[in-house]
């Protein structure tokens, strides 16, 4: 998998979601990242043009719900 999204062997196939091969959580929130890198490199790879826009990976978090808040 390359920073484009290109997979290696097949430069006109991109990847995203649970498909990338990333060190990193599938996890929802990254996906919305992969799908504007993906985007734009489509574009780009359509219209004869560079790949400038790269996927380095994001911040490992998990968000847990301890349940409802109030605020008197």
């Amino acid at each position: 998998m390359q920073p484009t999204l290109q997979l290696l062997d097949h430069p006109n196939i991109f990847a995203v979601g649970d498909a990338i091969d990333f060190a990193e959580q599938k996890q929802y929130a990254k996906a919305i990242d992969h799908a504007s890198v993906a985007a734009a490199n489509i574009t780009a790879y359509l219209q004869g043009k560079p790949l400038k826009s790269k996927y380095n990976g994001s911040t490992e978090m998990i968000l847990v719900s301890i349940g409802k808040v109030s605020i008197c």
